[in-house]
């Protein structure tokens, strides 16, 4: 009695299971997703004609988890492209010919995308407008913060220009007229610059030392004098 060999029939390779799909698609059915029963007929075709190494089951191509299915899934899905839209989120937006072109038959399962899309699109105007009103409130406080730093910087010239005048004056003149009004002016001179200039024109008047240090001819300057810039 001869012995028999028992053994599995000889699968297709993954490049020949694409090989049929793209076949079908290209001569058989372009558009629309692929039925397990007709890739099935058009596999064993194939496999007739030599184009490919073996013949496959029914199975080969319906049960879940073999070969022929898993490739028949991926041909069937959507084309799609994975966007980020916010840190952590995304969302996946689908290619609309491939789409129309896969699912033209299946009417309620065609609108759930199209509404799942323009959903999306609503949403987007909403994020937008939001991001408008941001940047709008952005920009007003932009331009005040430099509105309030050329002012700084302003005040900031004007209390360099009085340090400088007073180092003038007191590296040559001592009186006490003068240290009054001097020290008047450092303690305003950060809150108010030029307050020491209003003081001084309260008190015009300098009284003039009963004995002149110099000659009687050379007449001595007003304290505020000496604060105008020469």
């Amino acid at each position: 009695m001869a012995n028999k060999s028992a053994g599995r029939k000889p699968k297709l390779s993954e490049g020949e299971i694409k090989k049929v799909i793209k076949k079908y698609k290209e001569n058989v059915q372009p558009m629309g997703n692929i039925n397990f029963s007709d890739i099935h007929r058009y596999s064993n075709q194939l496999y007739a004609e030599g184009e490919i190494s073996a013949s496959t089951s029914d199975s080969f191509w319906r049960k879940s988890g073999r070969p022929g299915r898993l490739e028949v899934e991926k041909a069937n899905e959507i084309f799609s492209e994975t966007v980020s839209i916010s840190k952590g989120r995304e969302i996946r937006v689908p290619n609309v010919v491939d789409l129309v072109n896969k699912k033209y038959k299946d009417k309620d399962d065609l609108l759930k995308h199209l509404i799942f899309m323009e959903k999306q699109f609503h949403k987007s105007i909403e994020i937008e407008e939001k991001l408008e009103k941001k940047i709008s409130v952005l920009e007003e406080n932009l331009h005040k913060t430099k509105t309030t730093l050329q002012e700084a910087e302003e005040k900031n010239d004007k209390l360099q220009g009085l340090v400088y005048r007073l180092s003038r004056i007191l590296s040559d003149i001592s009186n006490d007229e003068i240290e009054k009004r001097t020290d008047y002016a450092m303690k305003t001179v950060f809150s108010s610059p030029v307050a020491f200039l209003e003081f001084e024109k309260k008190n015009k008047t300098l009284e003039e030392p009963k004995v002149l240090p110099f000659s009687n001819n050379e007449k001595i300057s007003k304290f505020s004098d000496r604060f105008r810039k020469k």
